[in-house]
């Protein structure tokens, strides 16, 4: 078995965080590296702009997404950094790990 790495995430907040349908379908947008504004998690869930901005900012709270600043809150860029993502397809937040297979690397078709 190998090491677990220690990212400083408290597990009971992130598992809290994922166990949302609007939450972890943003999380399946983003496994791949991709970044995703609130216009796209809503055209994606058929919800409306404000409500999975929400739940995008609960994700960042949680430590298992970053952001980076929009013209306004619409269009701020959600994404899971790098070091959780070592592996195509697989989220590694330490004490778990995700795995999208089905989710393709970004730029990769």
């Amino acid at each position: 078995m190998s090491p677990t790495k220690d990212f400083g995430l408290d597990p009971v907040t992130v598992l809290a965080a994922l166990a949302n349908d609007i939450r972890w379908q943003a999380l399946r947008m983003m496994a791949g590296g991709a970044a995703i504004c609130a216009t796209d998690l809503a055209a994606n869930v058929g919800r409306d702009v404000d409500t999975v901005g929400k739940h995008l900012r609960v994700l960042l709270a949680a430590g298992v997404a970053d952001c980076r600043a929009g013209q306004d809150a619409r269009f701020s860029l959600y994404f899971i950094p790098a070091r959780f993502r070592d592996v195509a397809g697989v989220v590694d937040y330490g004490f778990c790990q995700l795995q999208f297979p089905d989710v393709l690397p970004k730029g990769k078709d």
